[in-house]
């Protein structure tokens, strides 16, 4: 899937616009939803996000993988929460979840890895970390790759047929990932120095400046939001 999202963000109708704008748009919904105590901005965010989703013709596989899987483990950690503050509270807790689930799906299908690296990478402090995530971008990659495979094999082998052979063979996958990942680690390391590796990389980021259109746009929808959250609370 990690392979997938990246070809579809860098083949996105939003690819070229600037990713602050972007980066704006879904992470400070995010930050201010987190100290709504009302239903009523979530709901206008969900209702927002999946309207640009449906309206930039998104894979909604993908945008469910992201909302309902963080929204999955967001139940499964506030189970403990309906004793001590009741229902209502445990449900804003998933629906936030749901809410922040759409937000970075959105992001994601829209903004290549590159150009948020590029842009931050343009900062001191934060070259290195941005190194680090492009080297584990690619290592993902051939990590996803190796568990499809090993998937697959255990699928022909019928090894799926039954709960105590899944867990059985979901436990030998983890660890032959575990011990491939540290050979594999290895050989990266070997690669990139026999390359002459000198502590940059190069980033493929094209974009175009940020549209004022398209800003004025996002502030206004920020502004009503955070209002709404303002005053609900």
């Amino acid at each position: 899937m990690f392979r997938e999202i990246i070809a579809l963000s860098k083949t996105s109708n939003e690819a070229l616009k600037h990713p602050l704008e972007k980066i704006i748009l879904c992470i400070i919904p995010i930050i201010a939803l987190g100290f709504s105590k009302s239903f009523i901005p979530l709901i206008i965010n969900i209702i927002f996000f999946i309207g640009m989703n449906l309206i930039k013709k998104h894979s909604y596989k993908i945008v469910l993988k992201f909302s309902l899987g963080t929204a999955l483990f967001a139940s499964i950690s506030a189970i403990t929460f309906v004793f001590d503050y009741g229902i209502a509270y445990t449900l804003l807790i998933i629906l936030k979840a749901f809410s922040a689930g759409l937000c970075i799906a959105y992001l994601s299908l829209t903004t290549p890895m590159d150009d948020i690296l590029n842009m931050l990478h343009k900062i001191d402090a934060l070259k290195e970390v941005c190194d680090i995530a492009k080297n584990m971008e690619r290592f993902i990659i051939l990590l996803e790759d190796e568990y499809v495979i090993m998937i697959n094999s255990v699928k022909s082998r019928n090894g799926f047929a039954n709960f105590n052979l899944k867990v059985k063979n979901m436990g030998k996958i983890a660890g032959l990932l575990f011990i491939n990942t540290m050979k594999r680690w290895r050989d990266i390391k070997d690669a990139i120095n026999t390359r002459c590796y000198r502590g940059e990389l190069a980033y493929m980021a094209v974009y175009s400046h940020m549209n004022m259109k398209n800003s004025i746009l996002i502030i206004i929808y920020l502004c009503i939001l955070l209002s709404v959250v303002l005053i609900t609370l």
